[in-house]
């Protein structure tokens, strides 16, 4: 278990890595106040790639720790849930509730973007999942730092 958690620490540190070049790519971008619709798309794009990159860490989480999300048709929703759940004697949750609150935005827009091939992004709400997305990765540093530190007292022990 002590490699899997070690490996688990490392993975979730490549993947903020990798969240923190698209936050930092979303909101240069925003501050250019540029939003015709090749910037939409582009945004949208980032904002969906933010949240998948999370879900990996959720799905690493998951896959160390329990590894049961049972239903397919709800497996994001329920992956993300679960996430915000202590787990007694298994493992602390990972995500505040305001975090969880957030991302589920996140994850709902990742839904309407991944079928959006049939209508037009609305770039007001495009804008609104990218604030969404600036703030929530402030939460998710915290969230994550804490985590972390309940890994290393399991490591520890």
């Amino acid at each position: 278990m002590k490699s899997e958690i070690y490996a688990l620490m490392g993975f979730m540190d490549k993947q903020m890595k990798l969240m923190n070049d698209m936050v930092n790519r979303i909101e240069d971008f925003v501050k250019s106040g540029k939003m015709d619709r090749i910037s939409t798309v582009y945004l949208a794009y980032e904002v969906h790639n933010y949240y998948c990159a999370l879900e990996d860490i959720l799905k690493e989480i998951a896959s160390v720790f329990e590894n049961s999300v049972t239903d397919p048709s709800r497996y994001h929703a329920e992956l993300l849930k679960r996430m915000n759940i202590d787990i007694p004697g298994i493992r602390k949750a990972f995500l505040s509730d305001e975090t969880y609150r957030l991302l589920d935005e996140l994850r709902r827009f990742r839904h309407v973007f991944r079928h959006s091939y049939t209508y037009e992004l609305d770039p007001e709400r495009v804008q609104y999942v990218c604030k969404i997305t600036l703030n929530v990765h402030k939460l998710l540093e915290k969230d994550v730092e804490e985590f972390k530190r309940f890994l290393l007292d399991i490591v520890e022990e």
